[in-house]
């Protein structure tokens, strides 16, 4: 469940984020207690995603390990990198190749649940 309030979670990458074009979809929720849930979907391709853990240097937000529903930890090529502006509260997930898709802070959902069952 979302426990941040919204002026807290303005100021930090805390919250639920997404980005959707033609070809791909990121959902992610990002909690205070370093947890997360992430989906990274190719439209035309494979997609990753479930429960994950993040760990924070600045402004970078690194996903590292990733997991099932039942716990069981799922195999990553290597992180999934995310870039955190508090000013203008922008977050990025960053490629391997510099590719950076901005992901948009999403409002009016009760709990990160809601964001990944409409998926």
């Amino acid at each position: 469940m979302l426990v941040c309030s919204a002026s807290f979670a303005a100021s930090t990458p805390f919250g639920i984020w997404a980005y959707e074009d033609s070809d791909l979809y990121v959902g992610a929720f990002f909690a205070v207690d370093g947890t997360c849930k992430l989906t990274v979907a190719s439209k035309r391709d494979d997609a990753i995603g479930g429960y994950c853990k993040y760990s924070v240097a600045g402004g970078e937000i690194e996903v590292r390990e990733m997991s099932d529903s039942s716990g069981n930890v799922q195999p990553m090529g290597g992180p999934i990198r995310f870039k955190y502006e508090p000013v203008g509260d922008s977050l990025t997930m960053v490629g391997d190749n510099g590719h950076r898709t901005p992901l948009l802070r999403v409002s009016g959902l009760k709990t990160e649940t809601d964001l990944f069952r409409a998926k």
